[in-house]
This record gives C-alpha cells, structure tokens and sequence, in this order.
C-alpha cells in the first residue's frame, strides 16, 4: 500500500483548472486524461483497462464537489479508500523491483518502489540495487520464455542513477513515451518522494512551466517526461551472468 498525501492531489487540482482553461478542454476531459486521479481512485490492470466511460469513474465525476479545496478533500478520501479496500499484489518483490509478465506481448515490465531507507539510486547503494535486480532476473530465467522482452516505462529514465544499473542497450534504446496522455506514474510519480510526501520544488517547476510555456503538448510541461525503453532479456541475462 502506497499513500499518496493530500497536498499531492492539491497539485493535481491545480494543475487540472490550469490546463483546461488554457487549452480549452473540459475539466472532466483533463481529470481523465492528464491526471493521476483515474489510477489513484480505480487502479488499472491489463484485464480492465483505463476507460472513460467506466461507470465507477462516471459516478465519481457526478459525486464531485465544486470548489476546489473540496475537490482535493474528496480525491484525497477516495484514495485513502480505495488503497485500503484494493487487493495488494502477490507479486515479489525484489528490494525496490518487481516484474509483472504480460502474456498478450510475451514481455517482462519492470516496477520500481523506493523503498531503501539508506537511499535508492545513490552511489552507495549501486552495489545492493544489483544485487536485487540479479536476484530478479534469475526468477525470470527460471520460467524460460523464449524471445521475451523486457522493458520500463518512467519518468526515472531521465536519469543516470536509474540508467546506470542496467546494460547500455538499455538506456540507448530509451524514447519519449509516445502516448500524449499522463494519467500514471510515468509521468506524476516525479513529484513525490518514497513517503508519498510532495517534492516541492518540482512540483513548483510543474505549475511554472504551464503558466509561461506555450505548447499543443501537454507532456512539455512535465519537468520529466515519460520514457520507454525496451531491449531482450537475453541482454540483461548476460549482464548479470545469469
């Protein structure tokens, strides 16, 4: 379980009445398509994907309060909900990673917490961060896909401390994350930290750069955009001597 605090969804709010009266869209439009709100309150998964005319979503939109201050209050309590109620994932984790395998595509998509209380991606934890991403990949081994992949998609590919732990392919191979929408933690897990706490000074940066950029794109106003990344995993095998 992960809580998000509130003043997290007092940026959200912010940033939503920013963005649909400077590209004149509607504020049910951006909720649902620029923000967090939609996986924050539902969750998603690969049987139910995001959708807009979820009644669960629709009746969220109807309950919403008018006033902004109450808007945040409302998420805020949705959230703390639906964390409390939704099952935790069985998955294992490995340290700060976990994988989850995708049949439809036969690839391995790879999640990070931060969850190290002597630092996550700092130099003096390179060594234990390997450590555990060897461990998970000798799990991966052991269920011998043929021709599988294996690829991330976050914010945090913007950053060596992140890049530096896998094969070159890795980071050579990173993209822009092609779709326009930003309604997961490729794009908002960027503004807090492994408490959920709000990182202020880029959460700053975010309300900034909508304020004085002019874009049709609304990934640009992101201090750091979602990325991809994909390469096989028979590169990372051999990286890790697996």
């Amino acid at each position: 379980m992960f809580i998000f605090e509130r003043d997290f969804f007092s940026l959200v709010v912010k940033f939503a009445d920013k963005i649909q009266r400077k590209h004149t869209l509607s504020y049910n439009k951006v909720l649902f398509a620029y923000t967090p709100i939609y996986v924050r309150l539902l969750g998603f998964a690969d049987e139910q994907s995001i959708s807009e005319i979820n009644p669960k979503w629709q009746s969220i939109l109807k309950q919403l309060p008018r006033r902004d201050n109450e808007q945040v209050d409302f998420f805020y309590r949705q959230h703390l909900q639906h964390e409390h109620c939704k099952t935790e994932t069985t998955e294992q984790w490995f340290g700060c990673f976990r994988y989850h395998y995708h049949e439809k595509d036969n690839s391995y998509e790879l999640h990070f917490r931060a969850s190290d209380l002597k630092g996550n991606l700092s130099s003096s934890r390179i060594n234990q961060r390997r450590k555990e991403l060897a461990l998970m990949f000798q799990y991966i081994h052991k269920e011998n896909r043929q021709n599988a992949k294996f690829f991330a998609r976050t914010w945090l590919l913007n950053t060596e401390a992140f890049t530096r732990l896998f094969p070159k392919e890795f980071k050579e191979k990173t993209q822009l994350w092609p779709e326009h929408l930003t309604q997961d933690n490729t794009y908002w897990g960027q503004f807090v930290n492994r408490n959920g706490k709000l990182k202020r000074d880029l959460s700053k940066k975010l309300i900034t750069n909508v304020d004085m950029l002019s874009s049709t794109d609304i990934r640009d106003y992101f201090p750091l955009k979602g990325r991809i990344t994909e390469i096989p995993l028979e590169l990372l095998f051999r990286f890790y001597n697996i």
